[in-house]
């Protein structure tokens, strides 16, 4: 199938610069916490890293959808400002201790999308399910979720990055 915003393209792109961000980091650094309440690069990489396979999950199960998406292609970059996570979804366990081995969970995520992005067979404009925050998304802009999602996080990684030093 056509890939019609290049969405395999946007996940890879977005996923290394991510990668780049965690070059260099130290075991000291993985796993600390800037502020209590804040996540390490270590907790945000793993949240990125099971959004995307809940993201692979959930397109297994796309469904038609008979309206029209609540936001439109072009507002998905800006999804995200002054954004919360929502709670319990894809919330770190902390246990990724090792900065190798949480790029290459990171890295085979993103691959998964891209696979099953490459692989679909259905028309996924016409396909889709809800967002929690939101609203209905087609099957295209749930693939952009992700490398928009991926973004939101890479720019929480340099915040993290510059308050721990």
């Amino acid at each position: 199938m056509v890939d019609p915003l290049g969405v395999s393209q946007q996940i890879d792109e977005a996923t290394e610069r991510f990668v780049v961000e965690l070059v260099g980091v130290d075991s000291r650094a993985w796993t600390t916490r800037p502020e209590p309440d804040r996540w390490s690069l270590s907790e945000v990489l793993e949240h990125v890293a099971l959004v995307n396979r809940n993201v692979v999950g959930r397109l297994d199960a796309l469904g038609p959808i008979d309206t029209t998406p609540d936001i439109t292609d072009e507002e998905m970059p800006y999804l995200f400002y002054n954004a919360v996570e929502p709670p319990n979804v894809a919330r770190p366990s902390g246990t990724w201790t090792d900065v190798d081995e949480g790029v290459q969970q990171l890295r085979a995520s993103a691959s998964a999308l891209v696979a099953w992005a490459d692989a679909a067979t259905v028309d996924l404009r016409s396909h889709g399910f809800p967002h929690p925050a939101f609203g209905v998304l087609d099957g295209a802009q749930w693939l952009r979720f992700s490398a928009v999602h991926t973004w939101r996080h890479r720019s929480e990684l340099l915040a993290v990055r510059r308050s721990i030093g």
